[in-house]
This record gives C-alpha cells, structure tokens and sequence, in this order.
C-alpha cells in the first residue's frame, strides 16, 4: 500500500514529504525502504535515531522556484505506535535552530507541521521568524487564516479532503507579506461571473457591446469589471503578498486518469487484503 501511494507521490512530482509518527510504525527498515522508492526527500526536524541522537531524516529542503528560495521544515508529534528505534525532539526548539540556521538563504520559510490544534498554534506563537506554519492534522479548514506577528497558521483539514494552493510574492525581505487572500477570493468570484455573463457573447464582440439593449446587464458588466480591475491593481501593486486556496477534493475535481488507474488498483488490493483477514 504505502508503496504504491510513493509511486503516485512520484507521478504527481511531489517535491517534499514530512514524515509523521505514523511512518516510523513499522521500524528503520521500512521507511528507509520508503526513502528509497521516493524521488523527493522525506525531511523532519524533531524525528531522531535513538541510539545516536542525530536527525532520521533531512530536517529541510530549500526550493528553488527560479525567483525564490522556499525554506520548507518539517516537524511531527509522538504518538505509542512509533518503533522504538526513534524518539521525538521538541517540536519548538528543532523547529527555531533550523529557522536560524537557513533564514540568510532563503526567502520565504514554511513549517510542515503534522501536529495537533494545540501544539500547531504554540509553534506559531513560540517559533521566530516562520512565515507560514502548515497543519496536516487539523480537523479544520481555514476559512480566515490567523497571523500572528510574522507568522500565519494554515489549516487545511486531514485525510487528503482537501489540497490547498499557496501563491507566495516576494519581492524584497523588507516588508511584511501582506494576507490578499480576500481580494483574491473576491477577484476569482467576479472573474467567474464575468466569464458566465460571457458564454453567449459572439467571438470579436465586447460583453458592453452584446449586452447594449439590456441596462440592467450593462451595469452589472461595468461594476464587475470596475471591481476586477480594483482588485487586479491591488494584487498587482503590492510588493510582498500571499493567497491561500484550499480545494475540497469532491467529485467536480477532475482526476487524472492515470493516477486514478493506480488509485483503484491500490483499493482492490486493500479490499483483498481486508477479507483475507
């Protein structure tokens, strides 16, 4: 099972993974085997081998995305089932060592964080000069993301119900990154309905042009378009800035066919299993 999911992590393109407690069940030797099948780093900062005290795995990766360098830390909770062959740190004190030790090289740092409410929100507060924590634990989804000081708590739920997208612009390490997450949310609103109002429009023809006999459509075009452009120079102006969207995996997401191919495959193998038992 948890090879066939590296697999398709493969085919996606993953480009980092944070281990959680729940990895290290089965003891080194499976997930090192895992490590070994991945074409991405599996990275923690607080997950150590026991009888050396020393990292289990790559605390960070920095990513180059050509205009910016993204610092991406990974830290997880204890849980009774990890094998005894690892122990956990304190996901504070690694997390902050590591933010000191790569601030200088990068622009933007980001904390993978498979950890409860309660410790994701005191790693925010504790943790100096974070930009985004990430809960992966989080039976929440952020509809009003929280920033304290520097530092902004994303929660996007569990068990793969949700993907989210994070658009990070940095132009200079002076300023704070400033949350447009509403004014995106309100552009793509009113881009949606101007492509709606937009279906029948004849090809070369304006929608002001097509709707000229409808006054009521008229004005509804040019406030749309008014609120469009507003929020389109905001987005636009503003040096350092950021926008979150998290995507409900439902039915009205289009799967890849290939990776569902594979996705079926792995539950009949699961089902097998399960009534062999």
């Amino acid at each position: 099972m948890a090879e066939g999911i590296i697999k398709i992590y493969n085919e996606m393109g993953c480009r980092v993974m944070n281990v959680g407690a729940n990895d290290l069940a089965l003891g080194a030797g499976f997930i090192n085997h895992i490590k070994d099948l991945a074409e991405f780093p599996l990275i923690s900062a607080n997950i150590l081998v026991k009888a050396t005290q020393q990292h289990a795995f790559e605390p960070y990766i920095i990513l180059n995305t050509g205009d910016q360098r993204i610092g991406v830390i990974g830290v997880s909770m204890d849980t009774p089932q990890v094998s005894e062959q690892f122990e956990f740190g304190d996901p504070v004190v690694h997390t902050q060592a590591i933010v000191d030790a790569i601030t200088a090289d990068t622009d933007v740092i980001i904390v993978l964080a498979s950890l409860d409410d309660r410790k994701t929100q005191q790693l925010a507060d504790q943790v100096q000069g974070a930009d985004f924590v990430v809960s992966s634990r989080s039976l929440r989804v952020s509809s009003q993301l929280k920033t304290k000081g520097s530092t902004t708590v994303i929660q996007n739920g569990t068990r793969g119900k949700y993907a989210g997208v994070l658009h990070v612009k940095r132009a200079d390490n002076l300023g704070t990154i400033r949350n447009l997450t509403p004014e995106y949310s309100q552009l793509r609103f009113t881009r949606e309905r101007l492509d709606a109002l937009s279906k029948p429009v004849p090809a070369g023809m304006t929608l002001i042009e097509y709707y000229a006999g409808d006054g009521a459509k008229t004005q509804l075009v040019q406030r749309l378009e008014a609120q469009k452009n507003q929020r389109e120079k905001i987005i636009h102006e503003t040096a350092n800035y950021f926008w979150f969207l998290p995507v409900a995996l439902s039915e009205e997401v289009l799967d890849n066919p290939e990776i569902l191919m594979q996705v079926e495959a792995l539950k009949r193998q699961v089902e097998t299993a399960a009534s062999s038992r």
